[in-house]
């Protein structure tokens, strides 16, 4: 059965890991991945709740949807230069992870990416990502974000990061829609001229004091509702 397995190690000729190969192998605790690989399949590795790390070799380009979703110990994760994106719930539900580097080749991150990372404290995102919607949804832990130039959308990304204190939002940014929805320990934000809209972005911001507003936008409806 695959839920006895506890130690994978892939070697010899071995280029890809399919889709599910070990889903809910709740025993898993060790696993080895060789420089021969280079694609992790979708939900690889999901639920496997034992897990707590593991090393990324670097001829993979890409962690797809659900690779890692739900690996509830997974605290580290190593990720190899050259990786260009990272999918849809490919590190949700991963509520030991406490830091995460991503590398500067990093191009796109996807919906729900790192949603529900608890432990998860700081994140600097790659130049270039330009949409991180919903990516960071319920980060509790998160008390620090430095975002690129290169951002055009924002929608939803940090709603529900009830620790996050204080952000600077980049002059390329476009929408910012539900951006901060409950985010209760922001106590200053700048709203750069470049937004079009922020409907609904700070919903729920009870400590929130300090803001500056640069842009002309009409498209704000109950921006700042329960503030």
């Amino acid at each position: 059965s695959l839920k006895k397995i506890k130690k994978i190690c892939f070697s010899g000729n071995i280029t890809s890991i399919g889709d599910c190969s070990f889903r809910g192998c709740a025993n898993l605790t060790d696993v080895s991945i060789l420089g021969s690989v280079t694609s992790i399949g979708a939900y690889t590795f999901s639920n496997c709740t034992s897990l707590v790390s593991i090393k990324i070799p670097n001829g993979v380009k890409t962690i797809p949807n659900g690779a890692f979703d739900s690996c509830s110990k997974l605290k580290n994760i190593e990720l190899p230069d050259g990786l260009t994106s990272i999918g849809w719930y490919a590190f949700c539900g991963c509520k030991k992870l406490e830091a995460i580097s991503l590398p500067d080749t990093v191009t796109s991150i996807e919906l729900w990416a790192f949603c529900e990372c608890i432990s998860l404290k700081s994140i600097s995102i790659p130049y270039g990502v330009k949409t991180l919607n919903n990516a960071f949804i319920d980060c509790t832990g998160l008390t620090s974000v430095t975002l690129p130039n290169s951002i055009i959308n924002l929608d939803c990304t940090f709603s529900g990061c009830t620790s996050l204190k204080s952000v600077s939002i980049p002059n390329s940014v476009q929408s910012l829609q539900i951006t901060f929805d409950g985010c209760k320990s922001l106590t200053s934000i700048t709203i750069p001229s470049s937004i079009k809209d922020m409907s609904f972005a700070f919903c729920d911001c009870s400590n929130l004091t300090d803001v500056t507003i640069l842009t002309k936008t009409q498209h704000s409806y109950r921006t700042f509702d329960n503030c």
